[in-house]
């Protein structure tokens, strides 16, 4: 027992400043998500249904709200309608779905409904630390980011390959005629992910950006495209956290990396 506890301590210590609503209307998916929260040092609060998830957001302040979706009274897509369409202390908290499967209609009401991302059940603890990692800020963080912001992209983008063959190979699992597939696909769909971002910020539609740079994000994920991917994933963090000042920047940064991976590849991929 003291052997694991002083191995868990310096990633439970990470999170004790973390206040979470957990909203599920099943008691066994409810004591299970718990225990895995608090094992992690998080202050938890849970709630039986939408309903009851909206009366606490309205009373209180979450870093996170982890959300069922199909619930009585009131599901996870209406209560996060709520929460983000009225004035109370979650407006702007990350809400992360949680789902049994999550087909494409489904993903795209859960960003419509204003949610910020996806847990499929069972969940595990890993699954819990890598979206806090990914949502909350730790406590240091939140005056350096946007200071830091303009700095770290640029220098992040720029430093990384448009193309890593190597990765590329590890991403498809070993498999380079996987490997050889994916990038293909992911290519095709560049000029219509491009076209689709910059239409959404002329609209000022934060809700359609937040599905087509979550869209390509998601992409990137399976090819060796860092550079591509680190501006895609910093931009989406900027339209979840609607940093409206920095909007511009991170999309022209994401632009700029779909037009090197395109001449990339158009240089040595069809040439």
């Amino acid at each position: 027992m003291s052997n694991s506890q002083s191995t868990d301590e310096p990633s439970a210590h990470l999170f004790t400043h973390i206040k979470a609503l957990l909203v599920d209307d099943n008691e066994i998916n409810l004591k299970l998500a718990k225990t895995l929260l608090e094992h992690q040092g998080i202050d938890v609060t849970t709630a039986n249904d939408g309903e009851q998830a909206t009366e606490l957001a309205q009373a209180d302040y979450y870093n996170l709200i982890l959300m069922d979706l199909h619930m009585p009274k009131l599901n996870g897509f209406e209560a996060a309608e709520i929460i983000r369409n009225t004035e109370n202390p979650c407006k702007h908290t990350t809400i992360i779905a949680l789902t049994a499967n999550a087909m494409p209609e489904e993903q795209l009401q859960v960003f419509h409904s204003g949610m910020n991302d996806i847990l499929l059940k069972p969940i595990t603890e890993q699954q819990l630390m890598d979206s806090f990692t990914r949502w909350v800020e730790k406590p240091s963080s939140v005056q350096l980011r946007d200071q830091q912001y303009s700095e770290t992209v640029d220098k992040t983008v720029n430093d990384l390959s448009v193309f890593d063959s190597e990765e590329s190979l590890e991403l498809a699992g070993g498999n380079q005629t996987l490997a050889d597939e994916l990038l293909p696909m992911l290519i095709a769909e560049l000029p219509k992910h491009k076209e689709n971002l910059i239409l959404a910020k002329q609209e000022n539609d934060l809700d359609s950006l937040k599905v087509h740079i979550h869209k390509l994000h998601g992409g990137t994920k399976y090819c060796g495209v860092p550079a591509l991917r680190s501006a895609a994933s910093s931009f989406e963090n900027l339209v979840d956290q609607k940093d409206t000042d920095t909007l511009a920047e991170g999309l022209n940064n994401v632009i700029a990396a779909i037009d090197d991976l395109l001449n990339f590849y158009n240089t040595n991929f069809n040439s």
